[in-house]
């Protein structure tokens, strides 16, 4: 195989950034989707988008090649994948070329990978969401008890993998051939931060287009912005002024009970909205996270979870989402509170801008802005991005013979690296700044959400360490502020936790 540069059309702004994308990523906080039935979405194309419009230009950029040799050859090796059903975008596969400018990069990107290996992919599908984890696990655990081996490579919602290493399934992927994991398109951050005593079972980035569509930020309705006479969203960001404080500032006063029913409800008009499920990004671009690992890269419990800091943005949150103001509920369907022009804010996942709601279409049909959530205060450096739950992790059974290794292996690194340089581009470009961002600031915008983006391993085994961020979210909702007093009994359940870890990235 020849291999060559590939070239796609891009904005000057972003040549650094793209280049940057995954490498640059910082470790840090977690969101989790497993406490609620709201969040299950269904599988869909994007076959509602155009290609990119009039106002793109063209710029000649250069991505990194891969390492992998020109001359593997893996005689027509079947590469089966196990993969989950019910993810929100599109990311496997499609049928064939359709117009849909990022299905079309999918499709020529498994081309190239079956072309360059000499392998077949091939796909199952079953439902693996939050509410299906279980049963998706099961089907993979039965595969390799039986001795069959019929799925080589699972990939599955992002906590799936992670508990199915602790159960001894997946096979450890830093020892293999052709895995390069400093690559770009692995994200330095969750590599880092998912590597425990020298051992990785489970990887993502580029390779899911999920993990770029699950950023959490902060859009606003322009017009209701300069309505009330309120600051630019975009200014206060460039000013390092853009806090939670602010934030409560110019959402107070706002509400109107619009349909007269004497209380709060979807029919008023509100400063903020927000699903129950995205209150969890307001933690960690407050630099908040749940487990780190020491010099000796052992885990602990990371000092940030029991701080005066945190304690009061409990309690600030608690206040404010329980205010007149605001309007929060554990259902998708508050999002058209916003897609309705009744509320000036919401804080949610960017996938919202492509019309991709639960199998519905509500969307922004106004001109909107992104900035990312606001930070805790000025003081703090940076602004930080929390990553919805429902991306991809991709893993390798144990079941697998040995033999098949070096192929399997390949596939999941070429599939990466065609990703970087087809997928992720025309996600970036064509979907999120081109079709659905409305000015040039926002393009600025997205490219901070992503430099910024943080990751946790407590968010992975949010289970194993007794549903901490569920705990603070139920704090926050019944604006309780106990948080403290009830962190000894948490930090036991931690521990806990953390020992199943650790004991399941032991040697074997």
């Amino acid at each position: 195989m020849t291999k060559k540069i590939i070239i796609i059309a891009v904005v000057a702004v972003l040549l650094v950034a793209i280049l940057a994308f995954f490498a640059i990523l910082a470790p840090g906080s977690r969101n989790d989707d497993g406490n609620t039935t709201n969040d299950t979405t269904t599988a869909s194309s994007e076959g509602d988008q155009d290609p990119v419009g009039d106002g793109a230009q063209d710029t000649t950029t250069a991505f990194v090649e891969s390492d992998l040799p020109d001359d593997l050859d893996f005689a027509d090796q079947e590469i089966s994948f196990l993969i989950w059903s019910d993810h929100t975008m599109n990311e496997f596969y499609v049928d064939g070329m359709s117009g849909d400018i990022i299905g079309d990069e999918i499709y020529e990107r498994n081309l190239a990978v079956e072309d360059a290996l000499n392998i077949k992919l091939t796909y199952t599908e079953e439902p693996g969401s939050a509410d299906h984890m279980g049963t998706f696990k099961e089907k993979m655990q039965i595969d390799v008890n039986s001795g069959a081996c019929e799925y080589d490579i699972v990939a599955g919602y992002s906590r799936t993998a992670p508990s199915m290493a602790l159960d001894g399934s997946l096979l450890e992927l830093t020892g293999m051939n052709y895995l390069d994991f400093s690559k770009p398109w692995w994200p330095e951050a969750l590599i880092t931060d998912c590597t425990v005593n020298d051992k990785l079972y489970f990887c993502s980035g580029d390779i899911s287009t999920n993990l770029l569509w699950m950023m959490t930020a902060t859009f606003f309705n322009k017009d209701l912005i300069a309505q009330y006479g309120l600051e630019n969203p975009y200014d206060l960001v460039k000013n390092n002024q853009w806090t939670l404080d602010k934030m409560i500032e110019m959402t107070s006063d706002k509400y109107n009970d619009l349909d007269g029913a004497g209380e709060k409800d979807a029919g008023d008009v509100y400063g903020n909205v927000i699903y129950n499920i995205n209150v969890d990004g307001f933690l960690t671009a407050s630099g908040f996270v749940a487990l780190e690992k020491n010099s000796d890269g052992e885990i602990i419990i990371s000092p940030t979870v029991s701080t005066e800091k945190t304690y009061d943005l409990l309690d600030k949150l608690g206040e404010y989402l329980n205010g007149a103001d605001v309007f929060f509920k554990n259902s998708t369907s508050v999002r058209d509170i916003f897609f309705e022009e009744r509320a000036i804010f919401t804080s949610d996942r960017v996938f919202i801008v492509a019309g991709k709601d639960n199998g519905k279409q509500g969307k922004i049909e106004f001109e909107y802005g992104i900035v990312p959530l606001p930070k805790y205060d000025s003081a703090q450096d940076k602004f930080y991005t929390s990553v919805g739950h429902p991306y991809t992790m991709y893993a390798v059974s144990i079941g697998v013979d040995e033999k098949n290794i070096d192929g399997i292996a390949a596939t999941i690194e070429m599939m990466a690296s065609e990703s970087y340089r087809r997928v992720t581009p025309a996600v970036f470009e064509s979907a999120m700044k081109y079709k659905y961002a409305s000015d040039d600031t926002a393009s600025e915008m997205y490219d901070i959400l992503r430099e910024n983006v943080r990751f946790d391993l407590g968010r992975l085994y949010s289970t194993e360490i007794g549903d901490l961020y569920k705990t603070m979210r139920t704090v926050v909702f019944n604006n309780a502020k106990t948080f403290a007093s009830q962190y000894k009994g948490i930090s036991k359940l931690m521990n806990a936790g953390i020992e199943k870890i650790s004991s399941g990235f032991a040697d074997q």
